[in-house]
């Protein structure tokens, strides 16, 4: 039987949002082994329009092997049927995008991740963008992010924010 669900190839994704979408690098990628685990993202069709088309799920190392690896599912997937914890899972390093192991390779996404501040109104009531500037950088984290000047407002806010 034809299974419901493939593997996605992120290596495509990777390159076209280098700024936003992690993937280790190769370098990473050959340092695993046995009882290290990776995340990869299995893609399936629902008749459901309100289900995903993706669930990314953790799956253990059981094997390396020349150009891939064999590993059982950490969990039972919330939408695909046919597929089990502990299912075994073969995978090569196109589909890896998150290990369990330090990545000591520049992670640019990170670089670039949680710099901006956007007031509520644009990010929770998707109100449009009005205003897009940069100042000089605030000293210290804001709630737990690194400031970089760039602010995105829709125009109107109540000036007590900045």
């Amino acid at each position: 039987m034809t299974p419901s669900w493939h593997l996605e190839d992120v290596d495509p994704i990777a390159a076209e949002a280098k700024y936003t979408f992690y993937k280790p690098s190769r370098k990473v990628i050959g340092r695993l082994e046995r009882g290290d685990s990776c995340k990869l993202i299995f893609r399936f069709s629902s008749p459901d329009p309100s289900h995903p088309a993706t669930e990314r799920m953790w799956v253990a190392i059981e094997e390396v092997k020349e150009g891939g690896f064999i590993g059982s599912l950490g969990n039972d997937p919330y939408y695909i049927a046919d597929l089990r914890a502990e299912d075994v899972i073969k995978f090569g390093p196109e589909h890896i995008i998150d290990v369990s192991i330090d990545d000591d390779e520049p992670n640019l996404p990170a670089t670039y991740f949680d710099r901006c501040l956007a007031t509520g109104r644009i990010i929770y009531e998707g109100r449009p963008i009005g205003y897009l500037y940069r100042e000089a950088p605030m000293e210290g984290d804001i709630k737990g992010a690194k400031d970089c000047g760039w602010w995105i407002l829709e125009g109107d806010e109540d000036q007590a924010i900045h």
